[in-house]
């Protein structure tokens, strides 16, 4: 979830996202330029599971979502 949409914010998408019960097991990354404690604490507090920043490092992003998905999620 991009942190900086132009109609509604990651934030704001992660929380609506978190309201519906047949989404909530969807694992949520934070992806931001920005890598400030305020902007983690934050992305973490709406529901993301974890956060990541621009520019994005593959090989970790890969890791970060084995770690997330669960296995035989098709992957």
């Amino acid at each position: 979830m991009d942190l900086s949409l132009p109609h509604l914010d990651g934030l704001a998408g992660t929380r609506r996202i978190g309201k519906h019960p047949e989404l909530r097991d969807i694992p949520i990354v934070a992806v931001s330029a920005n890598d400030t404690a305020d902007f983690h604490a934050d992305a973490l507090a709406a529901g993301c599971n974890d956060y990541v920043t621009k520019p994005i490092d593959f090989d970790q992003l890969e890791a970060l979502l084995n770690r997330l998905l669960p296995k035989g999620s098709g992957q």
